[in-house]
């Protein structure tokens, strides 16, 4: 694998094709995990329904996370990080009813309202995780804390101190070290056998390699090859290539119609039940731990020099905050792109569109187009 420096690079040369992966990713994101048929972004569209709608519902209605969905608006944003991002924000069929509310007027309506927000909440929790250590709780594979630094301790408050007003004690959170990049721990090590400081900062990105980067690894729990196989989840940190040793043939064993009659172990011997206990044991193990590596190096929010708060020119950050602006699209390198393309949508009523962009033209684009949609409602 190159540098970081030099994967910029090659993105930064050819813009178009870092848009157009960009578009492609979103479009799976949207069509697949949110179950939406239709969506646009400026004058590009990226799903139409296979056959004519007479609807305003943009869900195709097929298995995904978020059935129903009427209307999906993402705002886009990069901060400089390397990469644009959409914040979604979505509506869906899916809720109270006029059958709901005659019966929760009779029931007792604050009972009736926190039931069906314990049920959402418990809905949620089963298609996001904000935990890096859920999928191991899940599959009961024993974990690290995860990373917790003095800085974050300090900002939220969780040092187990007293509150100043009424004396309440707040909770306590144990620090806990970084998760550390294996192209950084080989690094560290290879300084430590040459006598010299490893290469940090700058000069890592410019000339350490991103082999064996959690984000870059196809780990060996994932190759079905690999069957009866897995160690210790520390694979998961090894920079070298995981080859197979055999083949696909060499796992199954088939009658003469083609089915899989039992699966092989490395020997060539029918594995046991014992042996398949086992392995889905290790499997567990190694998938738990690779989503906490990758949780824990991607899904950081820290706010640094980059983000559009600390932005020195805060006259023109606030401009390019204003509901009728979208903030520039920042490439990969040190390049910059205007991305004119501004937002995804998915329709929730071509009227209510129609309206907004005409009174947008006229200069009442002050209200959001949410706030606009509701104006229409009420």
């Amino acid at each position: 694998m190159p540098s970081l420096r030099r994967m910029h690079e090659i993105v930064a040369a050819d813009p178009r094709a870092q848009a157009k992966f960009f578009l492609l990713m979103s479009e799976l994101h949207y069509r697949i995990n949110l179950g939406v048929e239709r969506l646009h972004i400026g004058r590009s569209t990226l799903a139409r329904p296979l056959r004519p709608v007479h609807d305003d519902v943009a869900s195709s209605l097929q298995p995904c996370i978020a059935p129903g969905t009427t209307d999906v608006q993402a705002p886009l944003e990069a901060q400089g990080r390397g990469f644009t991002h959409g914040h979604g924000k979505g509506h869906s069929v899916i809720g109270a009813t006029m059958q709901w509310l005659r019966n929760a007027v009779t029931s007792g309506l604050t009972t009736a309202v926190r039931e069906i927000r314990e049920a959402l909440l418990a809905t949620a929790a089963t298609v996001q995780y904000d935990a890096a250590r859920e999928s191991a709780r899940q599959l009961g594979v024993d974990l690290r804390p995860e990373p917790f630094t003095a800085r974050q301790q300090r900002q939220s408050r969780m040092d187990g101190g007293e509150e100043e007003e009424g004396g309440a004690e707040r909770e306590h959170v144990e620090l806990a070290p970084p998760v550390e990049q294996p192209h950084f721990e080989r690094e560290r090590d290879l300084a430590a056998a040459e006598s010299r400081l490893p290469r940090l900062g700058s000069a890592a990105y410019r000339e350490v390699s991103l082999t064996g980067a959690f984000q870059s690894i196809f780990p060996a729990y994932r190759q079905r090859l690999h069957f009866g196989e897995l160690g210790d989840v520390s694979q998961l940190s090894k920079s070298g290539p995981c080859l197979p040793s055999r083949q696909l043939e060499d796992i199954f064993a088939m009658d003469n119609e083609g089915r899989i009659v039992d699966v092989l172990l490395a020997d060539g011997t029918a594995s046991s039940v014992a042996d398949k206990t086992a392995d889905a044991e290790q499997w567990a193990a190694h998938f738990a731990q690779d989503v906490f590596n990758n949780h824990c190096s991607t899904h950081e929010h820290d706010c640094t020099e980059t983000c559009i708060k600390y932005v020195k020119a805060k006259l023109e950050a606030k401009q390019s905050l204003r509901s009728t602006k979208v903030p520039c699209w920042r490439g990969l390198g040190k390049a910059a792109y205007k991305f004119n393309l501004g937002c995804f949508r998915a329709p929730c009523s071509v009227a209510a569109q129609r309206s907004y962009d005409l009174a947008r033209r006229e200069g009442a684009g002050g209200r959001s187009r949410a706030g606009w949609l509701r104006g229409l409602s009420n």
